[in-house]
């Protein structure tokens, strides 16, 4: 089946999972994964900024937000409850 892609001249490649990603030389000689600090998980690798500008390259801030990081920006600030509302649902476990 390869053949017949050399033959027509056509583009091919293969589909890799995670962990062949993290081994191939292509992706290990460009900063395609990088490993960031996550305060609870340590280091963990994940995929870089892409495209790679040269004057403005992006970054990676973190890793994720922590669940609820901005919850009070959002049910009071947004949708306008109060912090009494707020932490009423919170005590009821609901977030």
């Amino acid at each position: 089946m390869l053949q017949a892609f050399r033959d027509a001249e056509a583009a091919i490649a293969p589909v890799m999972d995670s962990l062949q990603i993290s081994e191939d030389p292509q992706y290990l000689s460009r900063p395609s994964i990088v490993t960031v600090e996550d305060d609870e998980l340590g280091p963990i690798k994940m995929q870089n900024v892409f495209p790679f500008l040269s004057r403005t390259p992006g970054t990676i801030r973190h890793a994720g937000l922590k669940i609820g990081q901005h919850n009070e920006s959002v049910y009071v600030g947004e949708l306008g409850m109060s912090h009494t509302e707020l932490n009423q649902l919170k005590s009821d476990g609901v977030i």
